[in-house]
C-alpha cells in the first residue's frame, strides 16, 4: 500500500511539474539547445566544418587581428548577413531549420564554413 501512494505521489508531482512547465511557457528544446563557437583567424573559418541539432546557435568570432570579416548565409530556407564584423567582435546565428549550409565571408571569399544541421 505505502508503495502504491509513493507510485501515485510521484507520478501527481511529475504531472504538476509538466503543467507548470506548460504554463509559464517554458520551451524544453530551447533549453536544451547548445552555442557552439567558430573562430574567424588567418582568414579562414575554424574549424571549418561544424554539426548542429536545430534550435543550436553558432557563435562566430573575429578574432584575426585587424582584419575585417563578413559571415552571411543565402539558403533557400535560411538567410543571413553579419554586416561588417570589426576584429573582437561575434555574431551569433540561430539554426532552426534542418539541412545544410554554407557560411561565407563576403570579404574573403575563400573562407567557406560548412554546417550541417540534423
Amino acid at each position: 500500500m505505502i508503495r502504491c501512494e509513493r507510485v501515485r505521489t510521484a507520478a501527481a508531482v511529475a504531472l504538476c511539474l509538466g503543467c507548470a512547465a506548460v504554463a509559464v511557457g517554458i520551451n524544453w528544446q530551447a533549453l536544451a539547445a547548445r552555442e557552439l563557437l567558430v573562430s574567424q583567424k588567418g582568414r579562414a573559418f575554424q574549424p571549418n566544418e561544424v554539426a548542429l541539432a536545430r534550435g543550436d546557435t553558432l557563435v562566430i568570432l573575429n578574432d584575426d587581428g585587424e582584419l575585417l570579416h563578413h559571415a552571411f548565409i543565402r539558403a533557400e530556407r535560411m538567410n543571413f548577413d553579419s554586416g561588417e564584423q570589426e576584429p573582437g567582435t561575434s555574431v551569433r546565428i540561430r539554426f532552426t531549420q534542418g539541412g545544410t549550409f554554407t557560411v561565407n565571408c563576403a570579404i574573403h571569399p575563400r573562407m567557406r564554413l560548412a554546417v550541417t544541421v540534423r
